[in-house]
C-alpha cells in the first residue's frame, strides 16, 4: 500500500492526450448534427412510418347469432298434392307451384283419353292402312299396348312426383297417426294410405300393382285380345284359358287391396304409439 508521502509524476504527453480526446469526444456530436441527411427513397420512407400503436380497449364481443332455420310450417301439403294428383294428373304438381309440369301431366291425362275413345272410333281404318302396309292387327295391337304400359308408368310418376316436389317447397310431414284413416284410403286406393302415411315410394309400388292390373281388366274387357291372339296363333295363357287369366288378375287384386290396407294401419299404429 502506497504511503502518503510517495509522490507521482505524470508526463506531460498524458496530460494532452487526455485533454485532446475530450475536446474530440465533445465536438462529435455537432459535427454529426450539421451534416445534412440524405432524401430517403420512396421504400425507405415508408418504412420509416412507425405504426400507430392500436387502442388497448378491448373491442365488445357480439352475442353469437343463432343461424335461422327455415320456417317449414306453411306451403304446400306433400300428402294433399300426391292425393290430388291421385285422382286428376298435374293438379297436384300445379297445387306445389310446379305449374308448368303440372299442366303438361294434365295434358297428358286428357290426350290419354281423347286418343283411347278416337282408337277405338278408327280401329277399322287403323287395320285397312296396316294391310295396307303388311302390319297385321297384332302387331298394332302390341304397339298400341306398349304405348299404354308407358302410361302406367307415367300415372306413377305423376303421384310421387307431387309428393316430393310439395315436400321440397312446403312443410315437414312426418304422416298421420289415424290407423283408421290410413287404412280406409287404403281399402278405397291401394297406395292412397301410403300417400298419407308419408311413404311416397311405398305408395309408388301399389300404385304401380294397381295400375298394372287395371290395365290388365281393360285389356280383357275392353279390347278384342283374346280373338286377336287366336287369329294371330300367339297362343299363351290369356289364348287358351281365359278364365284362368281372369282368376290370376282378380287374385293379384285382392292381394293388392289387403297387403296396402294392412300395411296403411300397422304403420299409422306405430307411429301414434312413439308418439
Amino acid at each position: 500500500m502506497p504511503d502518503r508521502t510517495d509522490v507521482y509524476v505524470l508526463p506531460e504527453e498524458d496530460i494532452l492526450e487526455a485533454l485532446k480526446r475530450d475536446q474530440m469526444m465533445r465536438k462529435a456530436p455537432r459535427a454529426a448534427a450539421s451534416i445534412p441527411l440524405a432524401s430517403p427513397s420512396p421504400p425507405q420512407a415508408a418504412a420509416q412510418v412507425l405504426p400507430i400503436a392500436a387502442d388497448p380497449t378491448p373491442a365488445p364481443r357480439r352475442a353469437a347469432v343463432a343461424p335461422r332455420r327455415e320456417d317449414r310450417s306453411s306451403g304446400p301439403h306433400p300428402a294433399l298434392a300426391s292425393s290430388l294428383s291421385l285422382f286428376v294428373w298435374g293438379t297436384g304438381q300445379i297445387y306445389a307451384g310446379q305449374k308448368q309440369m303440372g299442366m303438361f301431366l294434365l295434358l297428358a291425362q286428357a290426350l290419354a283419353a281423347i286418343g283411347h275413345w278416337s282408337l277405338m272410333q278408327i280401329w277399322p281404318g287403323l287395320l285397312e292402312i296396316g294391310g295396307s302396309l303388311s302390319i297385321t292387327e297384332w302387331g298394332l295391337f302390341r304397339f298400341f299396348a306398349i304405348a299404354d304400359l308407358l302410361l302406367v308408368g307415367v300415372f306413377v310418376f305423376n303421384v310421387v312426383q307431387a309428393y316430393r316436389g310439395a315436400a321440397a317447397r312446403g312443410r315437414d310431414y312426418a304422416g298421420t297417426k289415424w290407423p283408421v284413416l290410413s287404412g280406409a284410403a287404403s281399402a278405397l286406393v291401394p297406395g292412397w294410405g301410403q300417400i298419407l302415411n308419408g311413404e311416397s315410394w311405398k305408395a309408388g309400388f301399389f300404385l304401380l300393382c294397381l295400375a298394372g292390373e287395371i290395365y290388365a281388366v281393360l285389356l280383357l274387357a275392353c279390347t278384342p285380345i283374346q280373338r286377336i291372339m287366336e287369329e294371330a296363333q300367339a297362343g299363351g295363357l290369356l289364348a287358351r284359358e281365359p278364365l284362368l287369366a281372369w282368376g290370376a288378375i282378380t287374385l293379384a287384386a285382392a292381394v293388392t287391396w289387403a297387403v296396402s290396407a294392412w300395411d296403411a294401419v300397422v304403420v299409422a299404429n306405430m307411429r301414434r304409439r312413439r308418439a
